[in-house]
C-alpha cells in the first residue's frame, strides 16, 4: 500500500464565538417571591425598635424605683434614730412601758417596717422584752439600734431595738411600676406603629402599588395616552412632593418611551424593506449568475459541435461544461433556499456528482453511487470548492477506474463532526493506480485543479491512496470563512 500527504497553507484561527444576551425565563418570573408590604415592614420594624426601647425604659425604671425604695428605708432607719431612739432610751431606763409601747407602735407604722423589738441587758444577757409584729421569716434589712443612757456620768447599756423592714412590698412596688411601664410603652409603641401603617399606606403604599400595575400594563405595541394619575388631592391644595416628582418622571419616560418605539418601529420597517430588496437583489443575481453559465455551455457545446471528430476539443468542451454546471448548481440551490448563503451539502453534492456520472457515462458501465454526507449546511466560499473537488474525483473514478469492469461503486464522504476539522473523500473499488507517476499521467488536468483548489482556497491537506482501487482524502479548517450575506 502506497500514499502520500501533500499539505498545503496554513491553519486559520478559529475566530470567535460572539456571545449572545438571553432574555429573562418567563418561568423564573413566574416563580419570584410575593412583594412584601411595605408598610408593614415598617410596622414591625417599628414595632421591633418600640420593644427594645420598652425593654431598656423598663430596666432603667426598675432599677431606679429599686434604687429609690432602698434609700426610703434608709431614710426610715436613719428617722428611727434621730427621732423615736432617744425618747425609747428614756421610756427603757425607767421602766416605762407603756410609753416603750406607744413608741414601737408608732415605728411599725413606718414604711416597709413589719417587725420591731426591744431586748433589754439583765444580768449580762439579752431578752426580749418587748416586740410588735411577725417575727421575720421573708428576706428583707434588718437594722440593730443599741439602747443607751447617761446616768450621772456614766454611760448606761440598756439594750438593743431591732427593726426588720420587709423588702416584698418594696420588691411588688417595684413589679407594678415596671409592668404600668411596659404595659404604656407598649400600648404607645403599637399604637404609633398602627398609625405609621395607616399613614404609609394611604400616603406611599398604596401609590406604590398603582404605579407598579402601570408600568407592568405598559405595552408600547399599542397607541395609548394613557398616563400615570394618582388621585391624589390636587396639587392646587398641596405643595408638590416627590411622589409628584416620580409620577411626572414615569409619565414623561413614557412619553419617550413610546416615541422612541415608534421611532424603532418605522426604522424596522424601512430595514425589513431594504432586507427583503437586498435578498431579491441577491436571489436575483444568483439567478442570472446561474442562467449566464448555461448560456456559456451552450456557447461552448455550440462550439464544439463545429469539430465533431476533434476529441480533444470535445473533450475539453466535455469538461468545461461539467466544471461550470458545479458552479452553476451552487448558485442555483442558493436562489431556491431561504438561506442565500449557506448550502445543504448533502443534497448539493448527490445531485452533483448525479449529473457528473450522466455526462461522463461510458457504455456498459454503470457505477453506483453511495453517499455517506452529514446533514450540514456550507458557506458558498467553502461548498463551492467542495464542489469542483468532487466533480473533478468521480469523473476521474468515471474515466479510469472502470475501464476493465462493467460495474463499481464511489463513495462519496464528508464528515463534519470535528470542531477544528471537516474531512471530504471520494473512493472507488476499481482497478487503482500502480504508482505515482500513473497517477500525475491519467488524472491529468483533474487532479491538478483539485490540488490548486485544496491549496489556494481550502487550505487543507490532500492524502491520495492508490493499491486498492483509488481514495481520495482530503482533511481543511471548518473556520475558513465568515458569513458575509
Amino acid at each position: 500500500m502506497t500514499f502520500r500527504w501533500i499539505r498545503f497553507g496554513k491553519r486559520l484561527n478559529k475566530p470567535m464565538n460572539i456571545a449572545r444576551l438571553k432574555m429573562t425565563n418567563n418561568n423564573e418570573q413566574n416563580n419570584k417571591p410575593s412583594p412584601v408590604n411595605l408598610a408593614l415592614k415598617q410596622f414591625f420594624f417599628v414595632v421591633a425598635i418600640g420593644i427594645t426601647l420598652t425593654v431598656i425604659a423598663v430596666s432603667v425604671q426598675l432599677i431606679t424605683t429599686y434604687k429609690k425604695e432602698m434609700e426610703s428605708i434608709d431614710s426610715v432607719f436613719a428617722m428611727i434614730e434621730d427621732s423615736y431612739l432617744p425618747p425609747l432610751n428614756l421610756s427603757v431606763f425607767h421602766f416605762d412601758r407603756q410609753h416603750t409601747n406607744l413608741l414601737l407602735e408608732g415605728i411599725i407604722l413606718l414604711r416597709n417596717i413589719d417587725y420591731v423589738e426591744i431586748s433589754e441587758s439583765r444580768g449580762g444577757e439579752m431578752t426580749t422584752t418587748t416586740s410588735i409584729g411577725r417575727k421575720p421569716s421573708s428576706e428583707g434589712i434588718t437594722e440593730h439600734f443599741a439602747l443607751e443612757y447617761a446616768y450621772k456620768g456614766t454611760l448606761r447599756d440598756l439594750g438593743t431595738l431591732v427593726v426588720h423592714a420587709d423588702l416584698m412590698e418594696a420588691k411588688a412596688r417595684v413589679a407594678d411600676q415596671a409592668i404600668f411601664v411596659a404595659a404604656s410603652n407598649a400600648l404607645l409603641v403599637f399604637g404609633v406603629s398602627f398609625f405609621i401603617l395607616l399613614i404609609m399606606h394611604l400616603s406611599v403604599v398604596r401609590h406604590l402599588r398603582r404605579t407598579a400595575r402601570f408600568l407592568e400594563a405598559i405595552d408600547l405595541t399599542r397607541e395609548t395616552d394613557t398616563v400615570l394619575s394618582l388621585n391624589r388631592s390636587s396639587r392646587e391644595k398641596r405643595r408638590p412632593d416627590e411622589i409628584d416628582e416620580i409620577v411626572e418622571a414615569i409619565n414623561s419616560m413614557h412619553l419617550r418611551l413610546s416615541r422612541a418605539y415608534a421611532d424603532l418601529k418605522s426604522t424596522k420597517e424601512n430595514l425589513d424593506s431594504t432586507l427583503e430588496e437586498k435578498n431579491t437583489l441577491i436571489q436575483e443575481v444568483y439567478h442570472r449568475t446561474k442562467n449566464n453559465m448555461q448560456v456559456i455551455t451552450s456557447f461552448l457545446s455550440l462550439q464544439g459541435a463545429k469539430s465533431p471528430q476533434n476529441k480533444s476539443v470535445q473533450k475539453l468542451v466535455r469538461d468545461s461544461n461539467r466544471r461550470i454546471h458545479a458552479m452553476s448548481l451552487v448558485h442555483e440551490k442558493l436562489y431556491q433556499a431561504k438561506d442565500l448563503s449557506r448550502i445543504q451539502m448533502r443534497e448539493y453534492l448527490s445531485e452533483l456528482s448525479r449529473h457528473t456520472i450522466t455526462r461522463e457515462q461510458q457504455e456498459n458501465i454503470v457505477p453506483r453511487l453511495k453517499f455517506d454526507i452529514d446533514d450540514t449546511y456550507f458557506l458558498i466560499d467553502t461548498a463551492l470548492p467542495c464542489g469542483l473537488i468532487v466533480t473533478e474525483l468521480v469523473s476521474n473514478s468515471m474515466k479510469h477506474a472502470f475501464s476493465s469492469q462493467q460495474t463499481g461503486e464511489i463513495t462519496i464522504g464528508l464528515d463534519s463532526k470535528d470542531p477544528e476539522h471537516t474531512r471530504l473523500y471520494v473512493t472507488d473499488d476499481g482497478s487503482g493506480v500502480q504508482s505515482d507517476s500513473d497517477i500525475f499521467q491519467h488524472g491529468g488536468m483533474g487532479l491538478q485543479i483539485v490540488y490548486s483548489i485544496v491549496e489556494q482556497q481550502l487550505r487543507g491537506s490532500v492524502r491520495i491512496e492508490t493499491t486498492e482501487g483509488f481514495q481520495c482524502m482530503i482533511e481543511f479548517p471548518r473556520s475558513l470563512y465568515t458569513e458575509r450575506v
